[in-house]
């Protein structure tokens, strides 16, 4: 009787299973995702009411027998185990004890490239309670000013890189003058180094390896600035995002998502100072035991050969180093890796397919995520050129939505009651996060005027808040989520978000130029993403030097920010708001057929602005002339 009564109820559990299959078929897909989204929460919940910051996580791995010497940084011919990477920051911040004055709270500025130094240098500052802010290593001039600055640093370290000393060496007075202390990677010269750096290997090398003691930090809260990564918005220049404690604790278990163990060796040559690389590649794989392999530099010509001189099984990559790849000779290497998996962002769908078929990776894994974003998409389901998966399950736990927008403004569109309205499946929507306890957004250190303007209010009901993301995504009727462009001010070329304000202000301190309206535009063959191209307006009776303007330009911006097209124009094209206009723009692009106003190409040879009419033009589009 009870073995028919069990007998009757599995065969009802079996019968409720495929009708709700049936009904709901991406059930056996949701359970899975929801049962790995409730450990990782309540593992982030439990550290959190601990109190447990990355340095906790960081010793406790180190002081596990299984991690304390495994390598966990690989870089050129060093290898580097997590015991080293411990007394390694040890030694820098015993160091700031007792040579730097700074304290728990304080901020400083690191200007370095990839390299282990980068990692237990920001370690020695963690240990202490020290923020750090990461700077880009390209910029330069009022750029990397405003960067060092704006996070109120007290002292700048720069990497042994020559260059990155020159571009610090151009701004000492202002540093100075800001009371900001610079600290230098690698041996002085000789016989006379200037008083007002102060070099720090040899001292930090002679420190103690002791361990620092937790109350150096004690005060630290779990919603502080552990550090500032930097990302470009509409207001032009970067904006330092606040990335709290309890958000890398949230980042730690993004690899999780991508089954990454302590088995895997990830090898990044993204910079340190993007997200991608500091937060996901190797904060994640640390949380996992994994070892990460670091290069100076991206290299598409040393890529594979780096993957099996390190034996690296995961790769990281943007979508611009697969364009690169792709672009290379044919190498012995690219296939006799040990790669498993490339995990990134931007992996376009013309060459998802040939990508991963050339290099023989099994699995790709994209993902999409922002800096300062409280909105985490993922798809290792093989599902061609998707960011992510959602199904309506799903999105009952992960508030976000599609809506309508203006492109020409970059706002959302309401009802007649003020509210946004939603777009439906398979239509393009701006996407907004809810604002809640779980997906916070702690914005930008500065003004407070950067952070309020990604926040949406009074959205579908009074009172609600959500992060506008400023990116336009599709969610098809097979629930998969798909990135179709960018609105505002920023757009993407070479691997980097370009700020158009920021241009705009370079150009609009040449003397000749009256105003400037930058926007990126397509160019024909070309897979970098959109060149820059600005519009201008001239002082009346003045003329263009075209190579004093090439001069001021490189001079004053990152190359890949650096106006590829000029547009001469008598009168800018503005709303009635006197906003400029840029859709007409864009869509005329730099084509001297449509354009009867004079156009000027950046040529890198004979470092100038140069006129573009239609052969050089062909040129460009037979990418015989380097952009």
């Amino acid at each position: 009787m009870l073995l028919e009564l069990f007998v009757t109820i599995l065969a009802g559990l079996f019968v409720a299973l495929c009708v709700a299959l049936y009904r709901y078929p991406y059930l056996d897909r949701d359970l899975p995702e929801i049962a790995l989204g409730v450990r990782v929460l309540g593992r982030i919940r439990d550290r959190v009411r601990k109190q447990q910051t990355i340095v906790d996580v960081f010793l406790s791995m180190r002081n596990n027998p299984k991690f304390t010497n495994k390598p966990f940084l690989l870089f050129q011919d060093e290898v580097l185990t997590y015991d080293d990477v411990d007394r390694l920051s040890n030694k820098f911040a015993n160091y700031v004890l007792k040579a730097s004055g700074l304290k728990c709270g304080d901020t400083i500025a690191m200007f370095m490239h990839n390299e282990p130094a980068f990692i237990w240098t920001w370690l020695g500052f963690a240990k202490l309670g020290i923020k750090c802010a990461f700077l880009n290593y390209n910029l330069r001039s009022k750029s990397l000013l405003h960067c060092i600055t704006v996070s109120h640093a007290k002292a700048i370290v720069v990497g042994k890189a020559p260059e990155l000393l020159g571009a610090v060496k151009d701004l000492l007075t202002e540093l100075q003058a800001n009371d900001i202390a610079v600290w230098v990677k690698g041996a002085p010269p000789t016989p006379n180094p200037e008083n007002c750096l102060r070099w720090v290997d040899e001292p930090v090398e002679n420190q103690s390896d002791v361990a620092i003691p937790r109350s150096q930090r004690k005060d630290v809260d779990m919603g502080d600035t552990c550090v500032y990564i930097y990302t470009s918005g509409t207001t032009g220049l970067p904006k330092p995002a606040k990335i709290t404690y309890k958000r890398i604790n949230t980042t730690l278990h993004i690899l999780d998502l991508f089954n990454i163990t302590s088995d895997d060796i990830v090898y990044s040559s993204l910079p340190l100072y993007h997200s991608s690389a500091f937060l996901i590649c190797f904060i994640s794989s640390l949380q996992r035991g994994a070892t990460v392999a670091l290069r100076t530099k991206f290299s598409a010509s040393h890529f594979w050969t780096d993957c099996c001189h390190f034996n690296a099984t995961v790769v990281m990559y943007i979508g611009e180093i697969c364009r690169y790849l792709l672009a290379t000779p044919q190498h012995p290497d690219e296939t006799r890796h040990r790669v498993r998996m490339a995990v990134g962002n931007g992996l376009r769908p013309d060459i998802w397919t040939q990508f991963q078929n050339r290099f023989n990776i099994p699995v790709i894994g994209e993902f999409y995520g922002a800096t300062e974003g409280n909105m985490f998409f993922r798809n290792c389901y093989g599902k061609v050129g998707a960011i992510g998966r959602v199904s309506p399950l799903i999105k009952l736990v992960r508030p976000f939505h599609l809506i309508k927008y203006e492109y020409e403004t970059a706002e959302p569109i309401r009802d007649e009651n003020g509210r946004c309205v939603k777009v439906g499946l398979g239509q393009p929507g701006l996407l907004i996060v809810r604002i809640d306890k779980i997906a916070l957004f702690d914005g930008y250190a500065g003004k407070k005027e950067h952070t309020q303007k990604k926040v949406l209010t009074n959205v579908f009901k009074e009172g609600d808040q959500y992060f506008n993301s400023g990116d336009i995504i599709t969610l098809s009727k097979d629930y998969y989520l798909y990135f179709n462009d960018r609105i505002g001010d920023t757009f993407r070329w070479k691997g980097e978000n370009v700020a158009t304000t920021e241009v705009s202000q370079v150009l609009g301190d040449f003397p000749a130029v009256f105003e400037a309206n930058v926007y990126g535009v397509e160019v024909t063959g070309n897979s970098d993403g959109r060149a820059g191209m600005a519009a201008i307006t001239l002082k009346e009776d003045a003329t263009l030097d075209r190579k004093k303007l090439f001069a001021h330009v490189t001079s004053s911006l990152p190359n890949y920010a650096c106006p590829r097209f000029l547009r001469l124009q008598k009168e800018m094209a503005t709303t009635s708001t006197y906003k400029h206009t840029k859709t007409e723009l864009t869509k005329e692009g730099f084509d001297p057929k449509c354009i009867k106003e004079p156009l000027y190409f950046m040529d890198m040879d004979s470092k100038e602005y140069v006129p573009l009419d239609e052969a050089l033009y062909q040129q460009i589009i037979d990418r015989k002339v380097k952009l």
